[in-house]
């Protein structure tokens, strides 16, 4: 619950630097901070700290250190390094909001908000049950990979499943739950990197809000840590390759998602070849979802199909789909979850 001083509201600890990266700006150009380092403190420092100060004590208790804060645009934060190995970035709305936690409490948040959780594999239909709850946001589902035998799709900026079609048994057959890097989603970067059969990924994950290594006197700023995971679609395994991204290369087998020179080109609600509008009849053509698509080969994609308008932003109820619209057939459909 969040409180106030005199009616204020409280705020709750958030490790995350979610302004700069959704305004465009970095902890190295903000306009109202310190033009300072993070300052290094000892976890002994934040034990030390009260419940019910507020977060402008909190920062003076703690000494100077960079920090962003705007009156007029929520949030604002402050950033320290505790102990050497740990990121504490405290967003609130206003100098006089109240943390409730204390000390004690407020170190266990930033040891847990500090720790990689790596992905695992979900129970499929679990995870397309729980899609049913999936509301559109600012984007909707992305398509990540395709070939004639699997397509791989997440949702949103960064979701929190990435699922497998496989084209050739007209099933969703795999769900990679990606939610523990993913729960500071502003911040997260991901990158995919597929092997041409589409069993094998290469998952890096760049994570802001977990340490991933000391500043040095030349950077202002530590590094955020990357991890870079192999995944094994095939036996349903999981390997941490390396954290350490600046001396990794991606390895010849793995290639970014392949970009299909395709002489047809989808621009809402019509497919074109060249400049010549194609009348297609075997699917809805408004229904597919322009930002969810790859060419599988010249004229065929994998896409995602919109459910019917009156649940059209839910995701969970979206299709996969096979469509060759060289030749007007929808080849393939699987629906994320069955329209109710």
């Amino acid at each position: 619950m969040i409180k106030r001083k005199k009616g204020m509201r409280t705020c709750i600890v958030a490790i995350l630097l979610v302004f700069c990266i959704a305004s465009g700006c970095s902890l190295a150009d903000a306009t109202d901070g310190d033009r300072i380092r993070e300052r290094e403190i000892k976890s002994e420092a934040i034990e030390k700290l009260s419940a019910g100060m507020t977060f402008q004590e909190i920062k003076k208790e703690l000494g100077r250190t960079y920090y962003y804060f705007d009156e007029h645009q929520a949030p604002n934060f402050f950033s320290y390094i505790v102990d050497g190995s740990m990121r504490y970035t405290q967003t609130f709305a206003n100098w006089d909001d109240i943390c409730e936690l204390s000390g004690k409490e407020l170190l266990e948040t930033i040891k847990e908000e500090n720790t990689e959780i790596p992905p695992r594999f979900a129970d499929t239909a679990a995870a397309r049950e729980e899609m049913k709850s999936a509301i559109f946001g600012s984007r909707g589902w992305v398509m990540l990979f395709a070939n004639e035998s699997y397509a791989y799709a997440t949702y949103g900026e960064y979701g929190e499943y990435i699922f497998r079609y496989n084209i050739r048994q007209n099933t969703i057959d795999r769900a990679l739950d990606v939610s523990g890097l993913q729960r500071f989603s502003m911040e997260a970067m991901p990158m995919y990197y597929f092997t041409p059969d589409g069993r094998h990924l290469v998952f890096r994950n760049q994570n802001n809000w977990i340490l991933g290594k000391p500043a040095t006197k030349r950077l202002r700023l530590p590094f955020a840590a990357t991890y870079i995971y192999e995944i094994d679609f095939e036996e349903s395994r999981i390997s941490l390759l390396t954290k350490d991204h600046e001396n990794w290369v991606v390895p010849e087998e793995y290639a970014y998602p392949p970009r299909f020179e395709s002489a047809y080109r989808y621009d809402y609600p019509s497919f074109y070849k060249g400049s010549e509008l194609l009348q297609l009849t075997a699917f809805d053509v408004e229904r597919v979802d322009s930002e969810s698509m790859a060419a599988i080969k010249d004229g065929v994609f994998a896409v995602m199909l919109r459910p019917s308008d009156e649940i059209a932003g839910n995701l969970g109820y979206y299709s996969f789909a096979v469509i060759d619209v060289a030749n007007d057939a929808l080849l393939s459909v699987c629906a994320v979850n069955p329209e109710p």
